[in-house]
């Protein structure tokens, strides 16, 4: 992965994104071509409800995976939505039942990328481990107005990372290197038996395929004018004023977050967290007792 400063004067310090400084084995990286706006890609990173949907697999309803079932259960969270040095700090909170909500605790990183709770990055046959250990970083850059590649680093806190079984996990199936199968040219080769009996797409149980339908079925540019948009989209919208901030502070010639050297660790406080906590806790206060002088806490 390369850095590279393409505005005027001096280049602004790399910030301290978690993964640059871990070990190496415990990190591991891969991008994606999509055919639409950058933003586009990113925006779907700021709504958490979409798990509720998109990803919905009949299957993991019955307790194959927790998480899967915990989404599905409140499929209209409480969110709420903090600024940081870094970008934004989201909270969707769900009604699970027996006096318990399932907070997810996700971020944007300004001006281009994501930190959330990740899935397998060990073989579970081989390896079990907390499964708050892992998490996953998204950055969408540019290619042009109307392409882009999501760089995706899986990081794991406490040890390294399966390459191998992430290399299986994740191979290129498509025409080209880091394209996929499924794509809007075969209608993702959604399968409409499928979709009655497992899945809320029919496009399978790889997230990365549903992500993609979603963001470029939306079409190359977006044209928000026209949108609607709900409470639920709060995080979306907070992230958009941050971007429409940092236009102006470039203009202004100011430094935007991540860039300005005055904060030289704006990701000191980046935590990324799935947890069960009783229905009358604040999940704030439990993430803000846990990061208080950690670089990430997962």
């Amino acid at each position: 992965v390369i850095f590279a400063s393409l505005g005027p004067g001096e280049a602004p310090p790399i910030p301290d994104i978690p993964w640059l400084v871990a070990p190496r084995e415990n990190s591991w990286a891969t991008k994606l071509l999509h055919e639409c706006n950058y933003l586009q890609g990113n925006e779907g990173n700021a709504d958490p409800q979409h798990l509720s949907y998109l990803h919905r697999n009949f299957d993991a309803e019955s307790g194959a995976r927790e998480s899967h079932a915990l989404v599905s259960r409140d499929v209209a969270p409480q969110i709420d939505v903090e600024e940081t040095p870094y970008g934004l700090r989201i909270y969707a909170s769900r009604n699970v039942g027996e006096g318990e909500k399932y907070v997810r605790v996700s971020n944007i990183i300004m001006p281009n990328g994501s930190a959330f709770p990740a899935g397998l990055v060990v073989d579970p046959a081989v390896e079990r481990i907390d499964g708050n250990s892992p998490y996953s970083m998204h950055f969408h850059v540019p290619i042009d107005d109307v392409h882009h590649w999501k760089y995706r680093i899986l990081v794991r806190t406490d040890g390294p990372v399966d390459q191998a079984f992430l290399e299986r996990q994740n191979e290129s199936t498509g025409e080209l290197p880091f394209e996929r199968a499924r794509a809007s040219r075969n209608r993702y080769q959604q399968d409409r038996d499928e979709q009655r009996r497992r899945t809320f797409t029919g496009m399978g149980t790889d997230f990365q395929d549903h992500d993609r339908y979603a963001v470029e079925s939306q079409g190359p540019v977006l044209d928000r004018s026209d949108e609607h948009l709900a409470t639920t989209d709060k995080a979306i919208i907070a992230m958009r004023r941050q971007m429409l901030e940092a236009i102006e502070a470039v203009q202004a010639g100011s430094r935007p977050l991540m860039t300005d050297p005055r904060e030289p660790r704006p990701c000191r406080d980046l935590v990324v967290r799935s947890m069960r906590i009783p229905a009358g806790e604040d999940p704030r206060v439990v993430v803000q007792t846990t990061a208080a002088g950690s670089s990430v806490s997962a």
